[in-house]
């Protein structure tokens, strides 16, 4: 499973949209539907703030 994907079903599972990942996270939305629309990995720091914002760890995300 790539990172997009692991994304997509993490928001699913929480019943999130982009726009609240956006709001949550405090990143932009610009930077949430690069990640999404082009396909652009996040940077390890992006996703920090990504897995802190949904309340997971880093390992949580990966597993």
């Amino acid at each position: 499973m790539d990172i997009h994907e692991r994304l997509r079903q993490i928001l699913k599972q929480k019943g999130w949209t982009r726009y609240r990942l956006s709001k949550e996270s405090g990143l932009s939305e610009s930077t949430i539907r690069n990640i999404f629309n082009r396909g652009s990995s996040p940077t390890i720091g992006t996703l920090e703030i990504i897995c802190n914002a949904m309340n997971i760890t880093l390992s949580q995300f990966f597993c």
